[in-house]
């Protein structure tokens, strides 16, 4: 992390759900956005604007790409420690199938049917 002592038109690489070690140029002094700051963003290799979390922006690629991947690994620890069962792995399995427009809802009606009828897995109503 680079800290908050950027400027405009600094370059820096950016982590976000989308972007991985983006390298973007600083459009914006920091902003608040509820206790967290933020800066605008211009992806120099994308073209695109974002806002980045400042504890996202990473003085070089490769320090970002370390930095998200051991941010992976943390979360990806903490669901397998929330995972015991096979009911378990089956309602994460199902609750993480949603996707905005890209959820196929017949798909999900099917898993937790044959879930019920298989391995008697039953899901809470949402």
């Amino acid at each position: 992390m680079v800290g908050s002592n950027l400027k405009i038109g600094d370059i820096v690489y950016c982590n976000t759900e989308w972007h991985i070690g983006e390298k973007c140029e600083i459009l914006t002094k920091q902003v608040y956005y509820s206790d967290d700051k933020y800066y605008e963003v211009h992806s120099v290799d994308n073209y695109g604007t974002f806002s980045c979390n400042n504890k996202n922006i990473f003085a070089n690629k490769n320090e970002a790409i370390g930095a998200y991947n051991e941010n992976r690994n943390i979360k990806k620890e903490n669901y397998k420690s929330n995972i015991s069962t096979i009911s378990d792995l089956i309602k994460f399995a199902v609750k993480n199938m949603y996707c905005e427009e890209y959820t196929d809802y017949p798909a999900i009606e099917v898993v937790k049917d044959k879930a019920k009828e298989l391995l008697g897995v039953e899901f809470e109503e949402e």
